[in-house]
């Protein structure tokens, strides 16, 4: 069992998990629209990108929990903090290479979000406070961010040319990273707490965010199927859409401060792959 928690940590906290996170979302961009999924410049660059950043912030955010530093992900995080600043460096070196091979309008696109990015983990603000450490910004940061890079940018690739579709499929993308995101701030209540961030379960409440958190993946829902009613997203996602929508509820729903990090940083995470595996292997059995 010690060994199965000693990989489990690996994959979590070197962050190569949220990184195949945000490769599953690339790739279902694509398969939403019907192309098929590839290992592109661009997706190389994403996982490399995401593993650079998460490095630097959980190296950051160590420092800004001292009172938390031997507790639960904190200790582990202290514990290979040195490992993860490797990472972190290989996640840098793959992600400038891969930039410097995108053309000029694919950079122009990437700088955006990378640059919010880089103020949610790097403290530029007074007492050394980062985007993330704003009222409720980081939610929304969190939200805009990954809706860009995941849906915006692989749909503006694919149709070589922007369309209004595009700006829903960035909407709905916004709403599920969104949902799934506000667990993870029941999760930080007593961090958050300490360190003077209000989030939305500190101001409404653990009940009512859930209940907000449910009410975006819903409406997220609804904009998925509607893309598909307008010939925009493959027809054949209904039933795949409908079970990860009941699946990713009762995950939401029964998340509570105290559980394990396995739990949000593993099964809530996960979400986005299971998006990625539902939708795929539905197309595959019955297109």
């Amino acid at each position: 069992m010690h060994l199965v928690h000693k990989i489990a940590d690996l994959i979590l906290y070197s962050s190569v998990f949220v990184a195949l996170c945000a490769v599953a979302l690339v790739t279902l961009s694509g398969k939403l629209i019907g192309v098929d999924p590839e290992i592109t410049i661009y997706t190389r660059f994403t996982f490399f990108s995401v593993i650079m950043l998460y490095s630097i912030h959980r190296i950051m955010g160590i420092k800004k929990v001292e009172a938390f530093e031997h507790e639960g992900r904190f200790a582990v995080i202290k514990k290979y903090r040195y490992h993860i600043l490797v990472y972190g460096i290989a996640g840098l070196a793959g992600a400038l290479y891969y930039f410097l091979r995108f053309d000029l309008q694919l950079q122009k696109l990437v700088i955006l979000p990378a640059g919010l990015s880089l103020l949610y983990v790097i403290p530029f603000l007074p007492g050394h406070n980062r985007l993330r450490d704003v009222h409720l910004v980081k939610i929304f940061t969190i939200a805009v961010t990954w809706a860009w890079v995941t849906a915006f940018i692989p749909l503006h690739i694919a149709f070589d040319e922007f369309r209004w579709p595009i700006v829903f499929a960035f909407l709905e993308r916004a709403l599920f990273v969104f949902a799934i995101t506000i667990p993870f701030d029941i999760r930080d209540l007593e961090v958050d707490a300490h360190t003077g961030v209000r989030t939305l379960p500190i101001l409404l409440g653990t009940k009512k965010s859930k209940i907000l958190a449910i009410g975006c993946l819903a409406l997220h829902l609804i904009i998925v199927l509607s893309l598909s009613w307008m010939g925009f997203y493959t027809g054949h996602i209904i039933i795949p859409y409908l079970l990860f929508f009941l699946v990713t509820a009762v995950l939401i729903n029964k998340s509570a401060h105290g559980l394990s990090d396995y739990y949000y940083s593993g099964l809530l995470d996960g979400t986005m792959i299971l998006q990625w595996l539902l939708v795929s292997a539905y197309l595959y059995l019955f297109s």
